[in-house]
């Protein structure tokens, strides 16, 4: 599939870390008006995200999934993605950030 890359949509992993750490580990609580400005995007490194509360749909290169706690969903540089909670519902995510030479 061909798609036209928008820079902007990139986020890159020296934003979520220095040079003395591989990996970042942070709680994320995502509500729709964040939802929407993050929007669809990439990134330049490796992610989980584990949901530990509330619902939503994961919209994962052009396929929808439903989402809830439990689920992990792992997501790559390759990967184009956005997660959308319900309607007055928060998100609750561990997002655990890692970059190639952490998996190699």
């Amino acid at each position: 599939m061909n798609r036209k890359i928008n820079p902007k949509l990139k986020l890159n992993f020296c934003d979520f870390y220095n040079e003395n750490f591989t990996f970042y580990i942070r709680k994320t609580y995502l509500d729709i008006a964040e939802s929407k400005r993050i929007g669809l995007h990439w990134h330049d490194y490796f992610e989980l995200e584990l949901i530990v509360n509330g619902t939503g749909t994961h919209h994962f290169d052009g396929n929808s999934y439903r989402i809830g706690k439990g689920d992990l969903c792992i997501v790559t540089p390759v990967d184009f993605h956005k997660l959308e909670p319900d309607e007055n519902t928060i998100l609750e995510i561990y997002n655990i950030k890692f970059d190639n030479n952490t998996v190699t």
